[in-house]
């Protein structure tokens, strides 16, 4: 079953049990840091969460937000207690008791969710004119890769689930950040295309008829399917012709 936690612009989707194991971790790695009072009344209310069977909890102020995270001081306990367990995701074996395989596309999966969850607090604290501080990943060049990938493909998707007709600006600039670090990867074909594709209807309504020719041409040569070549073969005939 899928848990959320859900934000005021972006949510951080998991499943398989994978939120309980990231509120574990959270309590794991602020075990670490100075006892101080906001730090244990996270702490106590994590526990708190997983005792009464919740494997998430908001943080978006309009919709069902925990008391304990109106307060600044806890907001601010929460965020360096992510920014513990994301430093933690860098490693190649990460010191956590986690049941999981830890092979580095798992742990930059992980990792680029805890430096979307890091933001998704950081937007709390800007409203309550706190300071704050961005994570700022020193990353391996081909790790980094592999968390671009993660991370802009999950504002991708939860961009297209809050407005799934938008050709708006904010899909159309994600697609061109996730494209480049599609073809880097050099797999996930089948992502690729569909990336290909949504793109070109952008242009299209951008009236850009010879960039969306161009990503048809691109959806082409990604498909081994002969009725698939025949439709994007027509759509590239016609738009050439009009």
């Amino acid at each position: 079953m899928a848990e959320v936690f859900r934000g005021q612009n972006h949510s951080i989707y998991t499943s398989n049990n994978g939120g309980v194991e990231f509120i574990n971790s959270l309590i794991e790695v602020s075990l670490k840091l100075n006892p101080s009072d906001p730090v244990k009344n996270i702490q106590d209310y994590l526990v708190q969460l997983l005792d009464s069977g919740y494997g998430s909890f908001s943080l978006d102020p309009n919709f069902d937000f925990p008391n304990i995270l109106h307060d600044s001081d806890a907001l601010i306990a929460l965020s360096t207690i992510i920014k513990e367990l994301a430093h933690e995701l860098t490693k190649s074996v990460p010191n956590l008791k986690w049941d999981i395989d830890w092979n580095p596309e798992t742990r930059l999966k992980w990792f680029a969710r805890a430096v979307q969850f890091h933001e998704m607090v950081n937007t709390l604290l800007i409203q309550k004119n706190v300071p704050v501080e961005h994570l700022k990943p020193d990353l391996a060049v081909n790790d980094g890769v592999i968390f671009q990938y993660y991370i802009v493909s999950d504002y991708y998707k939860e961009c297209c689930k809050r407005n799934p007709k938008t050709k708006g600006k904010e899909k159309f600039d994600l697609l061109n950040k996730l494209i480049p670090v599609m073809v880097a990867l050099g797999k996930r074909k089948d992502e690729l295309y569909l990336a290909y594709s949504d793109r070109s209807e952008i242009f299209l309504a951008q009236g850009s008829r010879k960039n969306a020719i161009e990503d048809l041409e691109k959806c082409m040569a990604l498909t081994n399917d002969p009725e698939e070549k025949e439709f994007l073969m027509d759509s590239i005939k016609i738009l050439s012709n009009d």
